[in-house]
């Protein structure tokens, strides 16, 4: 629904409101986050000796958690996040020091396509993330 995952979201909130139903927030809840953290363990089971993680950015979630799960066993592990540059609020937020929501996103990678990232994902992202590029 609508033209960015802001869009869907505010839909999604109403449904939930109106209906007897649960909103499973797709990036800034830590239970989501410890699930796609599985996916580093998965990466360091299969790769030895990974020196870089680059991962995609939209609200943040997926990098949350495979930054966690990545320094967690092993700490020097560098991973770098990559941003649309028409779409990188987490990318303005990470260099800048603090939060920020864009007024309008433009890129053709609909699933990354955020306006506002998570808080919790921003704060996650500010202590494990190396960088993020665009």
């Amino acid at each position: 629904h609508g033209s960015c995952y802001d869009d869907a979201f505010i839909k999604a909130k109403s449904i939930e409101e109106n209906n007897n139903s649960v909103f499973i927030h797709p990036f800034n809840d830590m239970k989501v986050i410890y699930g796609q953290g599985t996916i580093a363990l998965e990466i360091l089971e299969e790769i030895k000796d990974v020196d870089i993680i680059l991962c995609p950015i939209g609200g943040g979630g997926l990098i949350s958690g495979i930054s966690l799960a990545a320094k967690e066993i092993n700490p020097s592990i560098k991973v770098i996040g990559v941003q649309a540059e028409g779409a990188n609020a987490m990318e303005l937020s990470f260099k800048s020091g603090s939060l920020i929501s864009l007024n309008s996103v433009n890129t053709i990678a609909d699933g990354i396509a955020v306006k506002s990232p998570g808080d919790l994902t921003y704060n996650i992202i500010k202590e494990y993330v190396d960088d993020i590029i665009t």
